[in-house]
């Protein structure tokens, strides 16, 4: 039996990496293919869409809500409250440096609570208009208390209204047979001359094999720096710049991590050359 062909590239995978540490019955048994090529990697099957649906609608909801957070006045009103405002700020920093002028209309893929959306208008396009993407109807009231207008999916957004989309660490969680289809979308929703902003986990496991010793779910691509910009190069961008980003990580043992600890305790910081996340700035590709 012939290797599996990358859905980027298209060369063979090296062997198959058990999926790293489920933590639930859907994810048990899963492999991760691995492109010998371009670091891309996904997982060996394609997930039943209903067991998959009722795994975010039960499990990672119920995971997502032991994050207590109090309601949207509070929540916008005090930013230790807000979830992760400075990958935010970053994400909107990167496309005000690359925009001819501020969006129009700004679209924000897997929305959340809200928070790129809330720094956008407050800190950088007071007019832009606010669109969010989100299907989980418990972020609705930190959506409305912020104005934007709120959709379940890409189909209900009129083609080329977007001067700017963000797409925050969502790609990774579409099974391979439908990440084509969910940037074609993405792409027909982007003004021609306007920006996407995307950021998935720097999920190299052949660069970063350490990696592989926490748990990953519920992702189900894997991406180096090179794959990431050649699936949006695939899928009709242009992508003038892609980098690492975020803090940097040292994996291991139990007691590697346990010294890291008490070394950041006693104020020794340690960090190993890995960091936690890929993000790009893409173009719809006029050629």
């Amino acid at each position: 039996m012939s290797d599996p062909q990358c859905l980027i590239c298209g060369n063979a995978a090296a062997a198959a990496l058990a999926y790293p540490h489920p933590k639930s019955e859907l994810f048990e048994g899963l492999e991760v293919c691995l492109c010998r090529s371009c670091g891309m990697g996904w997982v060996d099957r394609q997930l039943d869409p209903a067991r998959l649906h009722a795994y975010y609608a039960e499990d990672y909801a119920q995971h997502a809500k032991r994050v207590q957070r109090p309601g949207p006045e509070a929540y916008f009103g005090a930013p230790e409250q807000m979830f992760k405002p400075q990958r935010s700020r970053a994400q909107l920093r990167l496309a005000q440096e690359r925009l001819a002028r501020p969006p129009r209309r700004l679209l924000d893929f897997g929305a959340g609570f809200g928070t790129t959306l809330y720094l956008a208008r407050k800190e950088f396009w007071p007019e832009t208009t606010l669109v969010a993407v989100e299907p989980d109807l418990s972020m609705k009231p930190y959506l409305e208390f912020i104005a934007a207008e709120i959709v379940e999916n890409l189909d209900q957004v009129a083609t080329a209204s977007c001067d700017l989309i963000i797409a925050s660490h969502v790609i990774e969680h579409y099974q391979s047979a439908e990440v084509e289809e969910v940037l074609q979308k993405l792409r027909a929703c982007l003004a021609p001359d306007g920006l996407l902003v995307a950021e998935v986990p720097n999920s190299d496991f052949q660069a970063y094999p350490d990696i592989a010793g926490h748990s990953h779910e519920p992702h189900l691509l894997f991406f180096s720096q090179k794959a990431f910009a050649a699936l949006f190069t695939a899928a009709g961008f242009s992508v003038p710049f892609v980098s690492t980003t975020g803090s940097q990580r040292r994996h291991g043992t139990l007691a590697d991590l346990t010294g890291k600890v008490l070394r950041r305790l006693k104020g020794k910081s340690e960090y190993g050359n890995h960091r936690s996340a890929i993000r790009l700035a893409a173009h719809i590709n006029a050629g």
